[in-house]
């Protein structure tokens, strides 16, 4: 993974914003009829970014205005490449965050599950006390 560094703007006080752009070179199998839809489905699931969140260029061709229906091997032939790149301005910091969001988000499911078990096995302890006394 390399990254690149793209001035982005200026403030009042001459700071200079930097947004960082990383490129994610990929290794994947390419078969016969692997559609470029098909392609980026491999890289959401891979890479955990959705759609909007990356561009894909072969070589140094942008590819994001080709067909989804067009196989990856006529991209191949018609750029003159086989080097599939990523650009995302995510980087991993962004997925650590997401992964201890969905983390938390699981905890607190989890515990409120096991604290109506909790009521739940309470529950039935007096029913079966209730019963047990008749």
């Amino acid at each position: 993974m390399e990254n690149k560094q793209f001035p982005q703007s200026k403030d009042d006080n001459n700071d200079i914003k930097v947004q960082l752009a990383f490129n994610y070179n990929i290794k994947l199998k390419i078969h016969e009829k692997l559609t470029l839809s098909e392609l980026r489905n491999e890289i959401s699931k891979n890479y955990f970014i959705s759609e909007d969140e990356y561009e894909i260029f072969i070589g140094e061709n942008k590819i994001d205005n080709e067909s989804n229906k067009v196989h990856v091997l006529k991209l191949f032939e018609k750029y003159n490449s086989n080097n599939i790149n990523i650009k995302t301005y995510k980087n991993i910091f962004d997925l650590q965050n997401q992964l201890d969001s969905y983390d938390n988000f699981l905890t607190k499911n989890i515990s409120l599950k096991t604290e109506e078990i909790n009521l739940l096995n309470k529950e039935y302890e007096n029913l079966i006390n209730d019963l047990n006394n008749i």
